[in-house]
């Protein structure tokens, strides 16, 4: 009849228009903390430090929800001046207002792409569609925390009392598989290695010059040892010129990038090996591998295990949040500028440069139809991904081939791979 043609017509443009175009299904974020203050400062030069970022909080049990359940009071965590490593209020690594700022404009721009551009997040705040995990060291938590605010900017109108709680999720530092740290033993070999190797120092030897006349400037002709290395120097110059502090001596604009350069060349050659990199972040990429197979297992109405092809069965620790998961659209790992730099190499697209603050990642799961997609933007630019034929949207089975040279699937597998006789 008319009418069922009428009806099948309108199902039938229904499918065709759901499938029309690509659309993103869910998003995983990975960034570094903002603007941070240095882990040293340059012998006989320092400079002061005064921190404005200072956490406000209350310990609290149970399901807190609104304002009354704060009971009117908030403890302020402060250093005291003078008693620090660096001079003036600050603690090592504390992240400064200008980070905090950072990924308060970085949210922004996320709630600009995320919720006003492709829809993919509502409009309010919807704590089921965020997964927000952090590295376990106060900047990334701040940064994190920041960063929501800039995405959904708190506000209830009708609930003035009402207040948002929205859970970070961390691991502790000696088992988190964002951290490279020790736990690896032949990672660790394989650096030393590296950098005893007649390459890396014949690199170094390169800038033997520019070192002492560094050492000159910073009266350090009789103690050289004290002389920072250059990933230290860099640390220092960087967290000053965000912080537009003054540079010191013999340290002008250009020094500052030719310092950059040099450290950025350690970590390209740390990172010029699949080896290294599968050891420092193989089980990272494998979460990150995972999150997306979930995502398309569950949209596919499949069991998951469905989706890991010849990889081992999922690990139950994976499981635990499935029906979380199912709803979430939004991951952020909020953590360093070392995990950057290993997602880039794993993924193929590292181009050596030492990652900035507030450095981010987009990995974008997209759908056009029954086909998958993986898209990858680095610090705003979007980026093509090996083997994928100069096609910014990369097909799902590709991406896979391509994280299989390095994600590491069990911490048995780990754990062999990192034994050093």
């Amino acid at each position: 009849t008319l009418m069922k043609f009428v009806v099948w017509s309108v199902l039938l443009c229904t499918v065709l228009c759901v499938y029309a175009s690509p659309g993103i299904e869910f998003v995983q974020i990975l960034t570094r903390h903002g603007a941070r203050t240095p882990f040293t400062d340059v012998p006989n030069f320092p400079v002061t430090w005064n921190c404005k970022v200072n956490p406000l909080s209350i310990p609290q049990t149970g399901n807190a929800s609104t304002l009354n359940d704060f009971q009117g009071r908030l403890y302020r965590k402060s250093y005291l001046n003078g008693r620090e490593t660096l001079l003036g209020d600050c603690s090592t690594g504390q992240l400064t207002d200008v980070g905090l700022i950072q990924h308060y404009k970085l949210g922004q721009q996320f709630r600009q792409r995320y919720v006003d551009q492709f829809g993919l997040l509502s409009k309010e705040l919807n704590t089921t569609e965020l997964f927000i995990r952090s590295a376990d060291v106060e900047r990334c938590v701040q940064s994190a925390q920041s960063q929501l605010l800039g995405l959904y900017p708190p506000t209830h109108p009708n609930k003035p009392n009402v207040v948002d709680i929205l859970p970070i999720y961390t691991i502790e530092q000696a088992l988190d598989d964002v951290e490279t740290g020790p736990r690896c033993p032949k990672l660790m070999h394989l650096c030393n290695q590296l950098q005893n190797s007649s390459s890396w120092i014949s690199y170094l030897n390169q800038f033997n010059s520019f070192q002492a006349s560094l050492i000159r400037a910073w009266n350090l002709t009789q103690n050289p040892k004290a002389m920072p290395s250059w990933d230290d120097i860099f640390d220092i110059l960087e967290s000053r010129v965000f912080d537009n502090q003054p540079l010191p001596p013999g340290i002008n604009t250009p020094e500052v990038a030719k310092v950059s350069a040099i450290a950025s060349g350690e970590l390209a050659r740390l990172w010029e090996s699949t080896e290294r990199v599968q050891l420092a972040i193989g089980q990272f990429m494998f979460e990150i591998y995972s999150r997306f197979t979930e995502k398309i297992s569950m949209k596919q109405n499949k069991p998951i295990e469905a989706n890991f092809g010849s990889f081992p069965k999922f690990p139950n620790f994976y499981l635990k949040d499935l029906n979380h998961m199912n709803q979430t659209k939004y991951l952020l790992y909020s953590a360093h500028d070392i995990t950057c730099s290993l997602v880039l190499a794993a993924l193929g697209i590292f181009d050596g440069n030492w990652p900035q603050f507030a450095s981010h990642i987009q990995m974008e799961l997209w759908r056009d139809g029954q086909e998958w997609f993986v898209g990858v933007l680095y610090n705003d630019k979007y980026m093509y991904l090996p083997g994928c034929h100069s096609q910014w949207l990369c097909p799902w089975a590709q991406v896979e081939k391509n994280l299989a040279r390095v994600m590491i699937h069990s911490q048995k597998q780990y754990q062999d791979l990192c034994y050093v006789d």
